[in-house]
């Protein structure tokens, strides 16, 4: 049987925090189709391996550091994982460029349209 490939939407945030250190990184996510308890453990995991702690008062995942490259590695680490990982909301700017770099990457690897 093939193993389930997931989706996960990260849908950025970028609100005051107030206590919380005005560099925190934070999303909230989505994912489809639904995991199972153990599935979503093993997310949960991952998330904490990069800084990210449940916060749910704000509904959200937040890393209260200013790395800005952890939004970047921790995308790459969520593809390594076999996840299928979109975007949405506040992307962090280091993560934009590095999905608009990749974007770049993928058009200059498809062959040219044959001209008329």
């Amino acid at each position: 049987m093939a193993k389930t490939q997931f989706t996960i939407t990260l849908s950025w945030r970028d609100e005051a925090y107030g206590s919380i250190s005005s560099g925190a990184q934070a999303f909230r996510h989505s994912q489809e189709p639904m995991m199972s308890d153990n599935q979503f453990k093993q997310l949960n995991r991952l998330f904490k391996r990069f800084g990210f702690e449940g916060n749910f008062s704000r509904a959200s995942y937040i890393a209260q550091f200013r790395d800005a490259d952890n939004p970047v590695k921790f995308t790459a680490a969520l593809e390594e994982a076999g996840y299928i990982v979109k975007h949405d909301g506040a992307i962090p700017a280091a993560l934009a460029q590095a999905l608009a770099a990749s974007q770049d990457d993928e058009l200059a690897d498809e062959p040219a349209a044959p001209r008329m």
